[in-house]
């Protein structure tokens, strides 16, 4: 398989991305998520109303959303098929935005790995919604100079969980990852290094 020969670090690296992935969240009750359209029978008027009132509801949740992700650190533990006991990985989500398109959200991301400490850009990131609880939903995403990547992390009360997995030809590797989401203190944003998005090269590659 073309991943036999890439380091730990460098694929942990990415299944802790798509937790970034990065979003846990909000205690957000399924009945807070607005529902579109009226009941039948209704007004146009009503049905006007009803979708006014989704739309406030959604962006309502969307901006809670960003304001909860941004300035927030995942610590958890992730697995790879095929390979005894997991690995421990830290991330740091510095800043996320509701993207203009879909469901799809902008994030800012620290990673650290191979003795190097970068903070970039992620591709945009698909989050769905299953009732109240926010699905990362990662699609054969493409990340330049990595590879391709598909995962699926549910984020509930302040933890994640989920599945990942590093595409490639004639295979790949994968596995289950979880652990907790936390806020940091402004002290701890303040001792970050530069935010100034820089091209991160694979270690060792």
């Amino acid at each position: 398989m073309i991943f036999g020969k890439c380091k730990p670090g460098f694929l942990s690296s990415f299944s802790g991305l798509f937790v970034f992935c990065w979003l846990a969240i909000l205690n957000v009750p399924a009945d807070s998520w607005g529902q579109q359209g009226a009941s039948e029978g209704g007004s146009s008027s009503v049905a006007g109303t009803q979708d006014s009132n989704d739309s406030e509801k959604t962006k309502a949740l969307h901006d809670k959303l960003a304001k909860y992700l941004t300035g927030t650190r995942w610590e958890g533990q992730f697995s790879m098929t095929g390979v005894k006991g997991n690995q421990t990985e830290t991330y740091e989500i510095i800043k996320a935005e509701k993207g203009a398109k879909g469901d799809y959200w902008n994030l800012i991301a620290r990673i650290k790995y191979g003795g190097k400490d970068a903070t970039l850009p992620l591709p945009p990131i698909e989050i769905k919604f299953a009732g109240g609880t926010p699905v990362i939903t990662v699609d054969r995403v493409t990340f330049p100079g990595f590879g391709t990547f598909d995962a699926r992390v549910l984020i509930r009360q302040g933890q994640y969980a989920g599945t990942w997995a590093h595409l490639g030809e004639g295979g790949g590797v994968g596995g289950h990852l979880f652990g907790t989401i936390k806020k940091m203190d402004e002290t701890e944003l303040k001792q970050k290094p530069g935010r100034s998005p820089r091209k991160q090269e694979p270690d060792g590659k």
